[in-house]
Formats: C-alpha cells, structure tokens, sequence
C-alpha cells in the first residue's frame, strides 16, 4: 500500500492524471490501514511532495473516520504520532504534525494520559513540536486531573516564553494567555508579565504573522488582568506604554497597527484617562488604511464606536467635535477624510448634541462634496447616509446638499456613485417642502445612468414626483411611457423596482389607478415566485403600499395574492419577507374589517397570524419581533379582549426586560395603541406602573439609573411619550410624579430632548388631565424657553402647545398675542428655509388663524400669508384647517379684498387634490360643499380670479377637470 500511496501521491501534482489519480487516492483512503502507509511514507520519504502528501491524507482519514477506527489502531496511531517527540523532524512539517494530533485529542477529550507524558518527558530535548502541540491543544487542557504536574508545567511554559526561538517564544505567550485565569500561581508570576510586555515590544521586528500572534495573545492576557479582583497596574501600564509605542510606528502597516490599538479598546474602561491619544491613534490609523487601499474602513470606525460608547455622551462630543474640527482644516485628504468617517459615526451616536454645530457640519459636508476627490466625496456622502427625520436641523439644509450630490450619481467611480445615490435618497426621504424643477433635473440625470443603478434610479424618480411642485400632464406621460417600456421588456427586477414610481403616480393622482394597476397587477405574482429576494420584498412592499393606498378598497387587488403571502409568513426563512408580508397581512385584515370585509378570507387568515405573531416574540431576529408588534397594531381592532390582553403582557414583558431598544421602542408604540383603543381599566393600572418603572430606571434596559440619568434617550423618549400620550388620551389622571419628571425633562441641554416632552404636556392640557396648578407651570415653563429654541422640531411643538391653549386655556390668548414677535419671527424664518420647517409653518397657520377667530383685530397680512400656504397636499390637519377658514369667515363678514382674493386662491388649490387624498384628509362631502360655496362667492365678487386659478391647473387636465366641476354653477 506504501508504494501505491507513494506514486498516487506523486502523481497528483500532474494536472492530466490529477482526477483520476484523487478519485483512486480518496478509495485507498477508505481503508483505516493507510494510516500506519500513510504515517511510514511519511518518515521514510525524502520527497517534499511526498511527505506533505501523506500528512494531509493523514489529517482527512483521522479527521473522517477516527470514531469509526477499533480501539487498538487508534492506540497504535497515537504511539506513532508520540514518537515523532524523539525524532528530528524538519520543522516545516510542524504545524501539519500539530494539527493532526490536535484532531485526535480533541476527539478523545479525557484520554490525554499518553500525549501529556510524551510533552513533559520531551520538552527540553524538543522544545519546537512541543511548544507547537501544546499551543495547538492548550485551550481543552483539562488541568484538574495534572494538578501535580502544575510547577513542571509552569516552568515549561517559562522556557517556551524566555526562548530566543520566535515561534517557541510566541507558542509560550499563546500558553500563558489561554491558562492565565486557571492555573494557580501564574498571575503571580511577575517573570511572566515582563517576559510578555517585552516580547510585545520586540513584535515591531516580526513577521506579520507572528506580530498578529503576539497581539491576540497579548489582547486575552489584558483582558484577563484587568478584569482580576486586584489588577496588576504595573503590567497594565507598561503594555499600554508599549502599545502605544508600537502604534506610533508608523513604519508598520495598517493592518498590523490595528492590533495593539484593539487591544487597547478592548480594556477601554482601565485606560478611560487616555481616550484623547486613543482617539488620536485610531483616526491616524484609519487614514493610514485610507492611503494604503484607497478605500473607506468603515469597518475599523468600530475601534472609535467602542471608545465613543465607554465615555458620557456630551463631554465626548464636545472633546471629539473639536478634534475633527482640527483634523479636517488640517489639509491632509487621507486624514480629513477619517475625521469624516468619524463625524459620520459621532452624528449617529449623539444627534442631539452636534445640534448646536450644524450649519458647522453642512458647511464641512458641503466643502467635502466640492473638493473633487473621490474618498472625500465618498466619506461626506457617507455621512449624509446618517440623516434622518429625528435631526430636524440638518433638514433644514436638505436642499442645498442635494444640490451639491446630485451630480455624482452618475459618476464613473462605482463607490462614489453609489454612496451619493444612498445620501440622495436619504434627504428625499426625510424632505418636507418641495423643489422646482426636480423631477426635469431628476429624468435628465437617468437618461445618463448606468443600468445597474436602476433600482436606485426608479426610487430617485418616485421621490421627484412627490417632490416637484410643477409635476404635470407631460411629465405623467413620460414616466407612463417608461413604465410601459418596462413592463413589455418583462424584467422581473427592472418590474418590481418600478413599482415605487407606480405608487408614487398613484399618491400624486388617484385617477391614474385605472391606468396603472391593470399595468402593474399581471406581473406581481411571478415577482413573488422569483429567485431573486430582493425582487420579493419589493412585490410585497407594493401590496403593503396598496393596503395602506386604497384601505377597504384593497381587497380586490390583494385577495389573490393572499396565500402566497401566507407562505411567506410561515415557510419562508428570509427575514425581510416575512416580516414585511406579515405586517401586509396584518393590515389588510385591518381595513377588511374596517369595510365588513369577507368573513371567509379574515377566518383563514386571522388564527394562522395570530399563530405566527405569538411565535414571533421569541424570534432571534430584531426585525421579526417588531414586525410581530406592528401587526399587533394592526389587528387590534379585531382581536377579542383575552387575546389583546395576551399580547399587551408581552409587549409589557418586552419593555420591562428586553434590551434591544429599537424592539422595546416599538412595543411602546404598540402598548399605547392597545391602551388607546381597549381602554381596559387594567391595562391602564399596567401602563401606569410600567411608566413609573421606566421614569425609576426599574426595567431591564436601563440597569437601574433613572431615566433622566440617561443621556442617549432621544429616540426612546419619543415612544416613551406615545405612552404617556396614550394614558391622557384615555382620561387617566396624569400622576404628580409623571409631571414633574416630564418638567424636569424640560431642563435637558438637547432641545431634541425637550420636544417631545412639550408635545406630551401639551396634550395633558388638551384632554384636561391635570391639575390648573400644573397647566400653568407647563404653559409658565415652556414660554421660559421659548425664545431660545431654535430646532424646528421644538418650535413645531411649542406652537402646538400655545395651539392648544387657544382652544382650553382661552383666557391666555391676550399673553400669546404679546409674544406675537416671536412667532412672527419663527414664521419668516420657516418660510426662508422652508426645507425642515414645513411643521412648523402647518402649526403656525393653524395658530394664526385660531387667533385671528378670537382677535378681531389680528392682521390681515399674516393671514394673506397663512392662506398662501394653504392647503399643503401632505397635511392630515387640512380638514381642521377648512373647519377653523369657515369659523373665520363666520366671525368676520368683512375682509380686505386682498384677503378675500388669497382665501379663493387657497380653496381653488384645495379643490385640484383628487378625492381619495380628501378623504384621507378627512374632508367629507359636507364640508367640501361649504368651502365651495365660499369660492363661489368670492368669485362671483372678484370675476378676474377665476382666470388665475385656471392658469394655475393650466398643465394638468385633471386638475382642470376637477376644477371645473366645482365651478360649474357659477
């Protein structure tokens, strides 16, 4: 067998016999007698090839077939394996040897007599392979049963760890790191930590393998004596010394300067007094890595995120913001571009305090945008990605970005195109005012595009229908014609990522249904059997979009596709499919139910969700869970009380004792739903104790500081207030404690912070849920603060508040109209910016004009105004609106004819929406009929506006036609 093994192994390195040759090998190597072939080919060979051969068919028949060898071959295998201990071996053959013992023994974990005798009988006469067998076991060594042999142990490991043989050196380290923590006396050793810290210092002279070895093992022996009871300080600091001498050199590469530096951070809470060289240290090597590869790391911004996390999130901002400040005057690109890279990781892990430093940051992102090299472009793109609709401030420089990123989605750099693209359709998303001209600018820049980035394309598009005022009949027909084009092309992927521009056609004109689904609908099924995932999500997402769409009208359209729906929830194993299909199913029962939907379809989909929702709180998967949570919301209305009430003590279970935040934030949205609808006495008595435990810090997630103790809680007040909103809403007298904290809360630095809060109190004094004293001190509070909020989220729910007052606290309106500069002002300022302010010039106009009912004095040109922003297609208070215009008219019989002229103006436009976005609004028929006949009036007094609101529906017949029908009898 020796022979034949011997020519087969040979005959492997000839690529025309090399299959056949394995195939034959692979049936020898069946047989358990090829190891003692295999194992003497090996001692008895001078051949290289040879050799190695027959250890690596050593390893596969040991490693595949040992628990299936008798007893006495494994023995005998074993005693040749140990003798190769009293052997000179090359040591080129070492690590396969290693490897091949360590694959037995770790099979044969107990029965270890053999081996341990054969390394301490041979260590000093063979200190390679035994230092390579025992690094290579070190980690199952069971050293209970050898507590005898502890002292020879200890000082063999002293003999690998002192050698002036690298490998023997780095395989005693290796030792020392695994048993540090269980051999007793080693931490003693003091000959040990100096010998390590030591070879750590020479590891700048070492092969890059080898400096990795000594850097992992220097990572677990620090790990190990900074978390002992009396930490060995000396040690400690002299590798932190040496750490940062080694990091410094910047000789070294990148890749290799990472490791000191990581196992620096990972004992970032012994070295918190050194976090400005440790920052320092991690941007250089960041931007070394940028030199050196001309890509973005965005993977090593986690060496920075972990020190970001160790530290209080205020004093680390202001010490970071300022140091990236520097850096990116400084004129080194590679630098510039990781102090990006990190303000892209800062922005996200503290919004609320580079508030105070955005226009700052738009003005880098801007310049970065400008500079022409591609990483810069890159990083400042990159950053634009963290954006979203909690940093209201950077809104406010949506526009101007978008601008300034446009015309790099379509360069010829991939990476740079595709980071643009991304933060292009972040702003949109987050956009709250419309552009001129950004559909043109939009089609223009696709014509040029490349078809890989078609996807992104057909989304940017759906966003600039929503986004261009002048969107009209020619633009319609063009983005028809390509729909179409698509659509008899028959690419499913090309088909399905169409699907948001139908969607956004249908959200800009519902008429144009009847043209898009018959479109659209034939295809969607062979979207939902593709291979393709993305093409799936995307199919589902449409439906979802449909239900959301249409409402009780849906059924038609997602009926068929209900039980491959189904399929999903309950086969698929993609998580974003089920989840998202879960969520579609979940509200298409809502509006079923809503509509007195087909019972036959509700009771076969109902039991089979409820059955997946239940499951899907005990899913690994964020994402499911809050999927579950959603559809929970969904189908309140059709759940009965015992199985609200089952759900609700999860949800309420989630809060208490999860620790994933984004799951526990939306199980807060869910028990507010739950509250809000049931209405269950002890619902709310659970609600109202959760509360108090969240504001005392006695759940889970906040490891018992209290809430205001928290500093990083912007994202979870909010939903923490839809609780609190919630219980006001069900009349539950609103406690002393919960006021005072939401008061104290008030007092934060983040005006992020103190948003949220005034909408909650502001909703206390609505529903009548607290005391005159309190309501005062709110109203007293809040107008403390006032004049300095400058985040327009915070001014959008002050205005809200002072809304509020009009309405309950009536008495106070002569003290609103005495600050009536200071909303004036805000007022200018929105309609200046407009990008980020849309909320606030909504809840401004709703202010104004509820004043201007009771004040009969108030000015008609702040009104000429509110109603030039009327109605605003997006606004679900536009029926509000209509009700407090027809209670202003009825209060004041005589208005300036330029007023008059505004007000047919603002009607006219309300009139050109379709009427399924009226509805939606809450606009009924009623309600129409009055405001139309006010048009009519002030049209049969000023003929000359109607010419002027026909030209504004001039460029779309279906606004027209609208139109027309409403004047029809004038």
């Amino acid at each position: 067998m020796e022979a034949a093994l011997h020519d087969l192994i040979l005959q492997t390195t000839n690529p025309e016999t090399v299959n056949q040759v394995t195939e034959q090998l692979q049936q020898i190597l069946q047989n358990p007698e090829a190891i003692p072939a295999l194992f003497n080919l090996f001692i008895s060979s001078e051949n290289d090839i040879v050799k190695r051969g027959s250890l690596t068919y050593l390893h596969q028949v040991i490693s595949n077939k040992w628990p299936k060898i008798s007893p006495t071959a494994q023995a005998q295998t074993k005693q040749m394996l140990l003798s190769l201990f009293t052997q000179q071996i090359n040591p080129i053959y070492f690590k396969m040897i290693c490897e091949i013992i360590s694959a037995i023994y770790r099979k044969d974990i107990g029965e270890w007599d053999e081996l341990i005798s054969g390394i301490f009988e041979n260590w000093q006469s063979q200190p390679f392979i035994i230092s390579q067998v025992l690094m290579s076991i070190i980690d199952l060594f069971a050293w209970e049963s050898y507590e005898n042999q502890i002292p020879q142990f200890i000082l063999m490991v002293q003999s690998f760890i002192s050698s002036s043989e690298i490998p023997i050196q780095l395989a005693g380290l290796k030792i020392f790191s695994a048993v540090i923590e269980t051999i007793p006396d080693f931490d003693d050793n003091i000959n040990f930590y100096t010998m390590a810290n030591q070879i750590a210092l020479n590891s700048m002279n070492f092969q890059p393998d080898d400096f990795a070895s000594v850097w992992n093992s220097m990572s677990t022996i620090l790990m190990c004596c900074s978390s002992m009871e009396t930490p060995n300080v000396e040690f400690l600091e002299s590798v932190r010394n040496t750490a940062f001498q080694v990091i410094s050199n910047r000789n070294l590469e990148s890749t290799l300067r990472i490791l000191p530096l990581t196992t620096i951070i990972n004992n970032i809470s012994f070295y918190s007094n050194f976090i400005e060289p440790i920052l320092d240290f991690s941007i250089d090597v960041i931007a070394q890595t940028i030199e050196e590869t001309e890509i973005l790391p965005f993977d090593l911004l986690e060496l920075i995120d972990s020190v970001l996390k160790s530290q209080e999130r205020t004093p680390m901002y202001n010490t970071m913001s300022s140091k990236l400040f520097v850096i990116l005057n400084s004129g080194s690109l590679p630098h510039m571009t990781a102090a990006l890279l990190t303000l892209r990781l800062l922005l996200v892990e503290t919004p609320d305090c580079a508030h105070k430093d955005a226009q700052k940051i738009i003005e880098i992102i801007k310049t970065s945008i400008n500079s022409g090299n591609p990483l810069f472009i890159q990083a400042a793109a990159s950053v634009v990605e963290t954006f979203d609709e909690t940093f209201q401030s950077m809104n406010v420089f949506g526009v101007e970005l978008l601008k300034g990123i446009l015309p790099f989605i379509i360069s010829p750099i991939t990476e740079v195109r595709h980071h643009c693209i991304k933060a292009a359709l972040i702003i949109c998303d987050n956009l709250d005012t419309e552009i001129p001209q950004f559909f043109d600018t939009v089609w223009n820049l696709y014509q040029k595009s490349s078809p890989d980035d078609l996807q992104f394309f057909f989304t940017l598009i759906a966003c600039s229908i929503k986004l261009t005022p002048e969107f009209n009949d020619e633009n319609v027909e063009a983005v028809l014609s390509l729909l179409q084009n698509v659509i008899k092309k028959q690419d499913l992927v090309a088909i399905a990522s169409s699907m948001t521009i139908i969607h956004a056609l249908m959200s800009f004109d519902s008429d144009l249904c009847e043209q898009l689904l018959p479109m659209i609908l034939p295809s969607i099924d062979s979207c939902l059997q593709f291979a393709n995932f993305e093409v799936v999500g995307m199919a589902v997402s449409f439906l979802r979009d449909c239900i959301t769409f249409f409402h009780e009208a849906a059924a038609q359209i997602i009926v068929p596709f209900i039980p491959r729906l189904i399929s999903f929830i309950t086969e698929n194993e993609i998580i974003g499919i089920k989840a998202a299909s879960l969520v579609t199913l979940s509200r298409f029962c809502k509006y079923s139910v809503s509509a007195g939907g087909e019972q036959k379809t509700l009771n076969s989909i109902a039991p089979v969700l409820l059955d997946v929702i239940n499951k899907s709180f005990d899913n690994d998967s964020v994402d499911i869970q809050i999927s579950a949570s959603q559809s929970i919301r969904a189908l309140i209305r059709i759940l009965n009380d015992e199985q609200k009430f089952e759900f609700y003590q999860k949800l309420v279970n989630i809060v208490s004792f999860h620790i994933e935040i984004r799951v526990i934030e939306d199980a807060l949205r869910s028990i507010a739903r739950i509250i809000k609808i049931s209405q269950q006495q002890k619902m709310i008595e659970i609600a109202m104790n959760l509360l108090s435990n969240i504001i005392n810090g006695q759940v889970t997630f906040l490891h018992g500081l209290p809430l205001l103790q928290i500093d990083a809680a912007i994202f979870l007040f909010r939903n923490i207030c839809r609780l609190v909103t919630s219980l006001i809403a069900v009349n539950c007298p609103i406690s002393q404690q919960i006021c005072e904290f939401m008061l104290e809360w008030l007092k934060r630095d983040s005006e992020l912070d103190k948003s949220t809060a005034v909408g909650s109190l502001s909703d206390a004094i609505l529903y009548d849920t607290v005391t005159p004293e309190i309501c005062s001190t709110i109203v007293s509070t809040v107008a403390e603060i006032m004049p300095s909020a400058t985040d327009p989220g915070f001014q959008e729910n002050i205005i809200y508040l002072f809304n509020i007052c009009v309405i309950k606290q009536r008495h106070l309106i002569p003290s609103i109209m005495g600050v009536m500069n200071l909303f004036l002002g805000w007022w200018q300022n929105a309609n200046a910016n407009e990008s980020g302010y849309s909320e606030v010039l909504d809840n401004l106009s709703s202010l104004f004009l509820g004043l201007a009912i009771a004040v009969p004095e108030f000015p008609e040109d702040v009104l000429c105004q509110v109603f030039d922003k009327f109605p605003r297609a997006d606004n679900m208070n536009n029926a509000n609106m209509c009700m407090n215009i027809l209670s202003f008219l009825d209060e004041r019989k005589n208005i300036g004819s330029e007023l008059q002229h505004k007000v047919a103006l603002s009607i006219a436009r309300l009139f050109m929406l379709d009427k399924m976005r009226l509805d939606d609004m809450g606009i009924n028929n009623e309600l129409l009929q009055q405001m139309q006949a006010i048009l009519l009036t002030i049209l049969r007094a000023m003929p000359p506006v109607l010419h002027e609101i026909k030209q504004m529906c001039s460029r779309s017949k279906a606004r027209a036609k609208r139109l027309s029908a409403v004047i029809s009898n004038l």
